[in-house]
């Protein structure tokens, strides 16, 4: 394990909560579920860079969040390494910081990570096999430039566009004029629900990514308690829609790890579901 001077990220959590408090001004629900003593994992949804902010901000715990390598080699990268973050090498030694991880928990301290893998929006290569979808499917379709400008202001969800596309594969829904409906995932499948042309766990399944399996293993090797949560809402100045939801720690045990994987989710969905209904 690196050895890491938790005053770093004491003075690196005041800046930050400075500046999301007074800018973001993220509503917290659940802060008294929050354990005082670790080993804790916080396992939560992932639509923004800036996720683990508002959860930084929410507990004075030293979290040391999982991010992928290529963080630490951009223009913020000595950020990262100033707040402990765990560098994950994806190509070349992924293992490497998961035994990391397991280290500060065996130690007592706490992690962070996004079960999800990745953000769950469109990115890269995400929009252009949207957009060829798009092609395929669409009527009076905009250029890939224009399209891929509306995704930055709409901002749907991979995993909602993953069930348009399914239920466009399958004949569920008619492809015609699906611009609109793709960029407006979200309320387009509450429709779809609403109607009861899609049940329930379809809707779900919209809402999140599938879920890796590494949150669920740590926990079981360590005895660490996860805390789930979910954060809603847009990092936009004054848009006032910011929240962050805890739910109840809770233990893998002797559980399988597929079935604690399951409940993770489960959990982490619940509190969506909660910050929707707000």
């Amino acid at each position: 394990m690196k050895e890491y001077n938790d005053k770093k990220y004491k003075f690196g959590r005041a800046i930050s909560a400075l500046v999301v408090n007074t800018t973001l001004k993220p509503q917290m629900f659940g802060l008294n579920k929050i354990p005082k003593e670790g080993p804790i994992i916080f396992c939560g949804n992932h639509l923004h860079v800036w996720d683990q902010y508002p959860v930084m901000c929410a507990t004075k715990h030293t979290i040391h969040w999982l991010a992928k390598k290529e963080y630490f080699e951009g223009k913020l990268g000595p950020v990262f390494s100033f707040m402990g973050c765990i560098e994950v090498d994806r190509q070349n030694n992924p293992h490497a910081s998961k035994q990391e991880a397991i280290e500060y928990l065996k130690a007592g301290s706490n992690i962070g990570l996004f079960p999800e893998g990745t953000r769950n929006c469109l990115k890269g290569n995400d929009i252009k096999t949207a957009y060829d979808f798009l092609s395929k499917y669409g009527e009076d379709v905009n250029s890939f430039e224009e399209f891929a400008q509306d995704v930055s202001v709409y901002q749907p969800r991979l995993s909602q566009v993953n069930v348009i596309r399914n239920l466009v594969d399958n004949k569920v829904i008619d492809a015609h004029f699906m611009y609109n409906h793709l960029l407006k995932a979200d309320v387009f499948l509450r429709n779809l629900f609403s109607m009861q042309v899609i049940d329930e766990k379809t809707y779900q399944d919209s809402l999140l990514l599938p879920f890796r399996y590494g949150a669920v293993s740590m926990a079981q090797q360590t005895d660490a308690k996860i805390v789930p949560f979910a954060v809603t809402g847009k990092y936009k100045i004054g848009n006032d829609d910011l929240m962050v939801n805890f739910g109840e720690p809770f233990k893998v045990g002797e559980s399988s790890i597929e079935s604690a994987n399951n409940e993770l989710k489960a959990k982490v969905l619940k509190l969506l579901l909660e910050n929707y209904e707000r």
